[in-house]
């Protein structure tokens, strides 16, 4: 919104991005949807380090080579967003060179612009045509090849006004918002979440329905929302501030919209800009988890009917996005400044791992998951146990890994039963005599360390999957104080109050 209150949609960061229904119809593997984000076209330099010069056969170098080794060969081409095979920068090369280049790496270089110069190294080498010397793609008949580094234009110490970027397969349909462009509503397209003196908007694209298909059907990628980031005062107007100030809301962002999705969402291509004009960008995207689709393998199929996040729980975004936001920017003095913001990374990394791997092995990260709560919960948080010190054991050290989740289970106050819906993982508990958590932790054990004498059949390994990733949602959205529904993955998906909160004398959802 404005000063006013007058909702602003966001504009996009590059006005050419859009899928082309007709082509994306064709069920094309070269759709629009991966097209490159073209950011660069034109004038090229190309050069050559030499590592190591050495004839695999008799070369004639002629000085023209040489000099083109040395300063570089200017030639034509481009910089652009790759969406495919997955999300990177890369750039494309068009001229060719009539010289062998042995052992060498390339760096290209744009020429100087209103911004500034730009140079980079690139990540491999390119393939080459050993009789034609010229550099060439493994696949394409142009060099394509991956940078090693984001490319800055402009500074980041620039002042900017507002940040505008890309989400990349955040795969939720519905967000609480209306939003208006150019006269037309659309309903549920839009999410404002505001912490420590930042806006977020969250908006849906135009196009969203033909990316969430095509990432469905196709488990790629898709730019599927545009975002727009802005700094407010006490008062609540609007400020300046500089992209290195941000950086830490673009983290935000995205570790919260993973675990809202249940998958790595990447963030991308943020352009700065001042009064509207635009005098920062910075060309990179983060590493994101390709889309979800439904898998023979899986319990159960994904888009994720069975994701504890689910469409009439939208209203609960901003309230849980507060509480993420005041553990991201915590200022507990007997912390060190980044403790929070590194459990939440860790948590968010290893519950989408276990969710997007098969079971079997999922089963690792949700374990890991769980521990990295032990830790943060039960012993920096709540303060129940102590750790280790001058030699003297403390009762985290002490207790087993399933001891430290039955402890997480009575804080949340969550049930260490077997639900009766895993009926393998009941039998198997039931003859050892086990709970749930030494039960999954078992199972985990024999995914380590295998035990040739006792193979786990898949039907144990994906209930006590399933239990331990209900574990780590449990107890995460506890931590983050969330007091609304969830869908329940032990429960064919049904739709529930989160179990510590007393449905009879609390009618809230995620304050």
């Amino acid at each position: 919104m404005s000063n006013n209150g007058e909702y602003i949609p966001i504009d996009s960061p590059h006005p050419s991005l859009k899928v082309d229904k007709k082509i994306y119809d064709s069920n094309d593997p070269n759709s629009t949807v991966n097209k490159p984000v073209i950011l660069y076209k034109g004038p090229l330099i190309v050069k050559w380090i030499k590592d190591k010069l050495k004839k695999s056969e008799p070369v004639d170098y002629s000085n023209e080579f040489i000099d083109q080794l040395e300063n570089g060969l200017e030639s034509y081409g481009e910089i652009a967003f790759f969406l495919s095979p997955n999300p990177h920068i890369g750039w494309r090369h068009y001229r060719s060179h009539s010289g062998l280049f042995l052992n060498t790496r390339p760096v290209f270089e744009l020429p100087k612009n209103k911004f500034s110069y730009i140079a980079t190294r690139i990540a491999q080498e390119p393939a080459r045509d050993w009789s034609q010397g010229n550099l060439i793609s493994k696949t394409t008949p142009t060099t394509r090849n991956r940078l090693v580094s984001s490319i800055e234009i402009g500074k980041p110490t620039d002042i900017l006004d507002e940040i505008r970027f890309y989400l990349i397969n955040f795969q939720i349909f519905y967000l609480p918002n209306t939003v208006c462009r150019q006269g037309e509503i659309d309903q549920k397209a839009g999410l404002r979440l505001q912490s420590n003196g930042w806006v977020f908007d969250i908006e849906r694209r135009p196009d969203f329905a033909l990316s969430l298909n095509y990432l469905e059907e196709h488990q790629g990628y898709a730019i599927t929302h545009n975002c727009r980031i802005r700094r407010v005062n006490r008062k609540g107007k609007y400020k300046t501030f500089t992209f290195k100030e941000v950086e830490l809301a673009l983290d935000a962002i995205q570790i919260f919209a993973s675990f809202i999705r249940g998958g790595m969402v990447g963030v991308a291509l943020p352009v700065g800009y001042l009064k509207g004009e635009s005098v920062y960008e910075k060309w990179y995207g983060t590493p994101v988890d390709p889309g979800r689709y439904p898998e023979l393998d899986r319990p159960h199929p994904f888009p994720g009917w069975y994701l504890w996040h689910m469409d009439n729980s939208v209203d609960s975004l901003s309230p849980l996005f507060s509480h993420f936001a005041a553990k991201w920017w915590h200022s507990d003095p007997q912390l060190y400044k980044g403790f929070w913001r590194d459990v939440l990374r860790e948590l968010v990394h290893t519950y989408t791992d276990a969710e997007r791997i098969n079971p079997s092995r999922g089963i690792v990260s949700a374990v890991i998951a769980l521990e990295t709560l032990g830790w943060a919960v039960l012993v920096i948080m709540e303060k129940w146990l102590t750790v280790s010190r001058k030699g003297v054991r403390g009762g985290y050290d002490v207790l087993s890994t399933a001891d430290r989740i039955r402890l997480l289970l009575n804080w949340a106050g969550l049930s260490t039963n077997i639900p009766s819906t895993l009926p393998n993982l009941t039998k198997k508990a039931r003859t050892n005599g086990w709970d749930g958590p030494q039960s999954i932790i078992w199972v985990r054990n024999r995914v380590v360390h295998p035990d040739k004498r006792e193979q786990i059949n898949s039907g144990i390994a994906i209930e006590s999957w399933s239990l331990a990733m209900w574990y780590t949602e449990m107890i995460i959205l506890k931590a983050l104080k969330y007091n609304g529904d969830y869908r329940d993955r032990l429960f064919n998906g049904e739709i529930k109050r989160v179990p510590w909160v007393d449905i009879t004398s609390s009618d809230n959802s995620g304050k």
